[in-house]
């Protein structure tokens, strides 16, 4: 899944690099997160999209400073 959203970063011209400054948003990384997942199987694809939106919330609290659990990730 990884894999599949880094490259999405780069290709997608909704939600990837955009302006070609490299930055982008929690938004932007839950969206390419739920791309890459949409070709897994159908059984499987609503447990990940929750699990995609799950890290990117997590990602924005930690940025924000509301919650702790993700910094490891950002460090």
């Amino acid at each position: 899944m990884v894999n599949a959203a880094t490259k999405q970063y780069i290709t997608n011209p909704n939600f990837g690099i955009g302006d070609g400054d490299g930055a982008i948003t929690c938004w932007q990384l839950m969206n390419l997160l739920n791309e890459a997942v949409k070709n897994s199987y159908s059984d499987l694809w609503i447990d990940r999209n929750a699990n995609c939106t799950t890290f990117a919330s997590g990602i924005a609290n930690a940025l924000n400073g509301t919650d702790d659990s993700y910094n490891w990730f950002l460090n």
